[in-house]
């Protein structure tokens, strides 16, 4: 269903000649690093501690029990960062000047 949508926003920006602004390195880098805080969202949210990476906070080899905390608060600095990269994205429309004969 996302995917549809999508599709429809981007055919109407292309009909509706809308431009964007080519983002700058900062802002690509705030896109990844929401990217990345959101999917380890998704880990510390959907595994039991004994079952994340050792490597991860939170690791224990004998609980079951999820890390939701650390989830939730990847899951909302992601998302912050991913509304600031998107906002930080200005279109604008091409404007077609059509003369009357």
């Amino acid at each position: 269903m996302a995917a549809g949508i999508l599709v429809l926003v981007a055919q109407w920006a292309i009909l509706a000649e809308i431009t964007y602004d080519v983002p700058n390195a900062t802002t690509i880098a705030l896109g990844v690093a929401g990217v990345v805080c959101s999917a380890l969202a998704v880990v510390y949210i959907t595994r039991a501690a004994d079952d994340l990476p050792t490597f991860f906070p939170g690791y224990d080899s004998g609980s079951e029990n999820f890390q939701l905390i650390p989830g939730i608060i990847s899951l909302t600095v992601g998302a912050a960062a991913i509304a600031t990269a998107i906002a930080s994205v200005h279109p604008t429309r091409t404007h077609h000047q059509h003369h009357g004969t």
